[in-house]
Formats: C-alpha cells, sequence, structure tokens
C-alpha cells in the first residue's frame, strides 16, 4: 500500500508493504515486508526487510517478519535493514546540524 505522495524511483521495487504518506524510495531501492513511516527516505540501492547484511543497521535474532523506518528517518545509500531491523527516527537536534543518529 502506497499513502499520497509517496516517491518511488525508477527500477525501484515495493513488495508486501505499507509505505505512509510522504515516504521517498529512491532510484533502485528494494523495499520488502516493511512499513515505512511518513517522511522518510530509502537512498538509491538500499535494501530495506530482506535477507541480512554486513552493513545492517542491527539484525535481530529470532527477527520479526517486517522492517521499519520510522517517520523522517534517513536509509543511507546501498544500506541494507534486514527483516526486523528498525531504523528510529532522526533527533531532531541533530538533524539541524545535517546529521543524523541512526
Amino acid at each position: 500500500m502506497l499513502g499520497a505522495g509517496v516517491y518511488v524511483g525508477r527500477g525501484a521495487i515495493v513488495r508486501d508493504s505499507v509505505v505512509l504518506p510522504g515516504a521517498r524510495i529512491e532510484e533502485g531501492a528494494i523495499v520488502d515486508h516493511a512499513i515505512l513511516d511518513e517522511r522518510c527516505i530509502v537512498g538509491p540501492f538500499a535494501s530495506i526487510g530482506i535477507a541480512r547484511g554486513p552493513r545492517a543497521i542491527h539484525t535481530v535474532p529470532g527477527a520479526r517478519p517486517i522492517a521499519a523506518v520510522s517517520a523522517g528517518a534517513r536509509v543511507p545509500p546501498r544500506f541494507v535493514v534486514p527483516r526486523g531491523g528498525v531504523v528510529p527516527a532522526p533527533d531532531v537536534a541533530t538533524e539541524r546540524r545535517g546529521s543524523y543518529v541512526a
């Protein structure tokens, strides 16, 4: 399900997921079995909710069947968030300085 104002870039794949309004999924990204909250950004060629990888934000033993990206969070290009992984919301004070807490 895609909410209003969602952007899906060229070659991106969204499968079995819920994407809330204003989210951006950049070129070549894969979103599978995930919930993306409002205004989050999935960078180019990032993978959300698929197999575990060495660049995963965190891996959860006995992982839940979905991945989650919080409102306003940014997933870097080519980053992997496995099923059961969670990308937390950015810290507002840190965001104003131009960097993000993940």
